[in-house]
Formats: C-alpha cells, sequence, structure tokens
C-alpha cells in the first residue's frame, strides 16, 4: 500500500484574511514568517511594476507590505488579482507560522 500524501491548497477567498494577515506582519520576532512577507512584498512590488502603465495604476502606491494591505482594504474599487495574492500570502503566512 502506498504511503499517505498531503495537498495543501492555497487562494480560498472565502475566510476574511486582513485582520490575521496583520497580526503576522506586526509578529517582527518570528524571523521566518518577517522574511517571507518582506521577500512577497518586494515580488509583489516587482510584478506590479512590468504591468503596463493602464494596469499598474489600478493597485495602490505603498512602499511597505502594512501600506499595502492597508491601501487594499480601504479601497472602494476591488483589485481581485491582489486580493487574491494577499489571500495566498495569508494562507502562507499560517502555514509557515
Amino acid at each position: 500500500m502506498a504511503g499517505l500524501s498531503q495537498l495543501v491548497v492555497f487562494g480560498d477567498q472565502a475566510a476574511p484574511y486582513a485582520a490575521e494577515l496583520r497580526r503576522f506582519i506586526a509578529r517582527r520576532e518570528d524571523f521566518t514568517l518577517a522574511k517571507l512577507l518582506s521577500e512577497a512584498y518586494h515580488v509583489l512590488r516587482a510584478d506590479i511594476s512590468r504591468l503596463p502603465y493602464s494596469q499598474r495604476t489600478q493597485f495602490p502606491p505603498s512602499s511597505t507590505i502594512t501600506e499595502l494591505l492597508n491601501a487594499h482594504s480601504s479601497s472602494t474599487t476591488p483589485n481581485c488579482a491582489l486580493d487574491s495574492a494577499l489571500a495566498c500570502l495569508h494562507q502562507i503566512a499560517a502555514f509557515v507560522s
């Protein structure tokens, strides 16, 4: 009989994530988690910067992951791509922590 396998799926947007993601961001004493969040933010900004100007303007300006999350949370214009990215980041951060 074959061994058991686990499958982890990221990206479920059914549950709210912003409050818990803010708590993860505040946990600076957890080096691995802080590094994950920092690197993920830099990758997001790099990917956004490569978009055409017309698409790039749909993302809020930010200089930190906290600013990005706050701007996204308070925006009246939904951004599905950013919402998906932040939901996945939250779930990966929960998995890592």
